[in-house]
């Protein structure tokens, strides 16, 4: 089974515009369990601080206890893998280091993100850096790679 760590903006525009190429990844995790979605304790911390940011909160289609009750049911989901004591920072944005991290310790293949400062990196060992769509186009391959 694919193994994937995705960036606070996934999960923020998954909820914001849930037909789009993020909410069709979320679909795809909760619907078809066609991925392993991996979190660390700072991954879960970020996507929670990013979703309650007031510029994506106005753009929510739901109020804060559905939104904690989303997250806490798509949490449940992921495995959980322990950080890496001493990762080495690679990203030009030191604050992105963690998904990265994720990554290496879950043995991802994918990253989705929508961020340049990760996806200039194109890979990190063996996982790929991708946005949302290209890692939709993975997904919606029979075989899932």
């Amino acid at each position: 089974m694919l193994r994937a760590v995705l960036d606070a903006n996934v999960y923020a525009k998954a909820l914001i515009r849930p037909e789009g190429p993020s909410g069709e990844i979320f679909e795809r995790l909760l619907r078809d369990d066609a991925f392993r979605l991996l979190v660390t304790r700072s991954v879960e911390e970020e996507v929670a601080r990013c979703l309650r940011y007031p510029r994506i909160q106005k753009r929510l289609r739901f109020g804060p206890g559905e939104l904690d009750a989303w997250l806490e049911g798509v949490f449940r989901l992921a495995e959980r893998v322990e950080e890496p004591p001493a990762f080495p920072a690679i990203c030009r944005d030191p604050d992105d280091d963690k998904y990265l991290a994720a990554a290496a310790a879950g043995g991802a293949s994918f990253l989705a993100t929508e961020d340049e400062d990760l996806l200039v990196l194109n890979a990190i060992g063996r996982t790929r850096i991708l946005t949302p769509l290209d890692f939709l186009r993975h997904l919606r391959r029979p075989e899932g790679r």
